[in-house]
């Protein structure tokens, strides 16, 4: 998959962006994110870069049903009350 998406970001100047369960050499199981850009200056690829990351904990929450929203519910929710009871 990133070996696909490398060359045609090398050949045609596309982005990628790849989500993989990957396994490692000791046999852990992990996700791994990837993705990255051609820079393309006049036509031609100069430069490749992106970046890769471990998505684990991430794709385990979105099995489950959460989505990460109560901490963002809870911020939210505390925010409104330091507003006061007038709501100002």
């Amino acid at each position: 998959m990133v070996r696909d998406a490398l060359h045609n970001a090398q050949e045609l100047g596309l982005p990628w962006d790849i989500k993989a369960e990957k396994i490692t050499a000791r046999g852990n199981r992990f996700w791994a994110r990837s993705l990255g850009y051609a820079e393309v200056v006049g036509g031609v690829v100069v430069r490749i870069y992106g970046a890769m990351m471990d998505i684990t904990t991430e794709m385990r929450e979105q099995k489950l049903g959460r989505t990460g929203n109560f901490s963002k519910c809870a911020v939210n929710s505390r925010s409104n009350s330091d507003q006061g009871a007038s709501g100002v």
